[in-house]
């Protein structure tokens, strides 16, 4: 009785050390299932000296890029390369009027190797944003050149519209855009080998701050802790990483287990904090095949439109 009591103790070590250290899937047999992985925040944005409550949904899905245009495939043939893209759009009211903001990035997954411009797989080919809000329409895009990004931007202000810019890479480090860090701080891509990171500045703040693109540099920190501010709603064990500036702060907390989701993220301007998000519900779907009345059922199991779990 004792030697079967000992064996079952030694099955069940066994089985708990194969779970802890089960190997993560691959990044294709993971996210090349023909699903998004969509998942909604529950937002408190700064904006105009108030804390706004806003909501905001992640759309994580890879495509085809087609490489000499830096825009979507239509069939996936000819110059190509695969690319995982994230649009967040983020809605929030200030006052009687709303803003309706949305940000797209596209990390590498293979190299680039072109006459146009070169890059390595997990940089980031190309950045768009717009922003809607009663005064106006707002629109930057940021596209990868071999020596660092060209920037557009277009504006309703006499002063911000029809710029163009080049942002050079720095010999001090990696130039990363800013919003490419939703995607690079789950490191699904490629892990983040580097102490430091040369950011350029994100394109939804450039508006919102109403100054030019720039880049700042700012120091990798990882913590097995999470930090104190965070108030857990994720049922798995967490982790954080924070890329830390002079004056720009981004701060998340991942989910240990692959896919890595963001639990909780803040982004901090000095010491004030400009935006804080916290996982609400997360699902993976063709949600662009999920177009008919029948489907909206979807947007419920979200938490959108104001049915919140």
């Amino acid at each position: 009785m004792q030697l079967q009591f000992r064996l079952l103790v030694l099955v069940i070590t066994l089985l708990c050390v194969s779970t802890l250290h089960a190997k993560a899937p691959s990044f294709w047999s993971w996210w090349g299932d023909g699903k998004a992985e969509i998942s909604v925040y529950d937002v408190q944005q700064s904006r105009y000296g108030e804390m706004r409550s806003a909501e905001q949904v992640f759309v994580y899905v890879t495509e085809p890029m087609n490489i000499p245009k830096q825009v979507k495939s239509d069939n996936g043939k000819g110059e190509v390369v695969n690319v995982l893209k994230l649009n967040r759009m983020k809605q929030f009211n200030t006052g009687i009027y709303q803003y309706n903001t949305m940000t797209s990035t596209f990390a590498l997954l293979d190299n680039v190797r072109h006459s146009k411009w070169q890059a390595r797989k997990g940089d980031f080919a190309k950045v768009t944003m717009t922003m809607q809000e009663w005064c106006g329409t707002a629109f930057e895009q940021m596209n990868r050149q071999t020596n660092g990004y060209t920037v557009q931007e277009n504006s309703y202000f006499e002063s911000e519209g029809d710029r163009n810019t080049l942002l050079t890479i720095p010999p001090s480090s990696p130039l990363v855009p800013a919003d490419g860090l939703f995607t690079l701080a789950r490191e699904l891509v490629q892990p983040i080998e580097h102490a430091k990171l040369t950011l350029v500045r994100s394109a939804e703040y450039t508006r919102m701050l109403h100054i030019a693109p720039d880049v700042f540099e700012v120091s990798v920190v990882r913590s097995e802790d999470v930090p104190d501010w965070y108030d857990s709603h994720s049922q798995e064990e967490c982790t954080s990483i924070s890329f830390v500036g002079k004056e720009m702060t981004y701060e998340f907390v991942i989910e240990k287990q692959y896919p890595h989701k963001i639990s909780a993220y803040r982004v901090l301007r000095g010491k004030s904090l400009m935006e804080e998000g916290y996982l609400r519900t997360s699902m993976r779907e063709p949600y662009w095949s999920q177009n008919s009345n029948a489907n909206e059922f979807l947007r419920k199991k979200l938490g959108l439109d104001g049915n919140k779990k």
